[in-house]
């Protein structure tokens, strides 16, 4: 869809089930489009500019980059296989964090050409992150260990949150998040 009004209204939704991302029109309350994508989408994030949506891919670590205004997926990220759960923009910066669950990892994708710099080993399980409000800091938690019996009963240890410096992308510090910190 090309008409620059309805992108403006559009909010998505990344759906497990059916491994796609809704294009919602917000005025409306319609789905505008489904996007079907490589796996299990998870978190997404849409650029300054308001032209593309990154997709983290749950179930295989890919992060996919779909053109707004065509609704088309223009670029696949493949990574070592992981599980890409959250992203966010430092949109002063112009850099993407993205958490991988599976790898315990960080990795900072510079915005402006899709290049990785770096990928920071942080801890098992990791799930969401959130900058400072000042960006110089980015708090990530992991969830600990899953319960032997099922993920959704405590674990055995408690998960942690974890500051990263993104000036020198260095674990400065960390703090027990209690169970399964998100």
């Amino acid at each position: 869809h090309t008409d620059n009004t309805l992108i403006k209204n559009a909010t998505f939704a990344s759906n497990w089930e059916s491994h796609d991302v809704s294009v919602i029109d917000v005025a409306q309350h319609t789905v505008i489009k489904k996007i079907k994508m490589a796996g299990i989408p998870r978190g997404m994030v849409v650029t300054s500019d308001s032209r593309y949506l990154y997709v983290c891919i749950f179930s295989n670590g890919q992060l996919q980059k779909i053109d707004i205004n065509t609704m088309a997926i223009i670029k696949t990220f493949n990574f070592p296989f992981g599980a890409k759960r959250h992203i966010l923009l430092d949109r002063k910066k112009n850099i993407f964090y993205v958490t991988d669950m599976y790898r315990g990892s960080v990795y900072i994708i510079n915005a402006a050409d899709d290049r990785v710099i770096k990928e920071i080993p942080v801890d098992k399980k990791l799930n969401t992150a959130k900058l400072s409000p000042d960006g110089r800091y980015l708090y990530v938690s992991s969830r600990g260990p899953n319960n032997p019996e099922t993920y959704l009963k405590k674990g055995p240890v408690f998960g942690k949150v974890f500051v990263i410096d993104t000036e020198t992308f260095e674990i400065k510090d960390w703090i027990w998040g209690k169970n399964q910190p998100t």
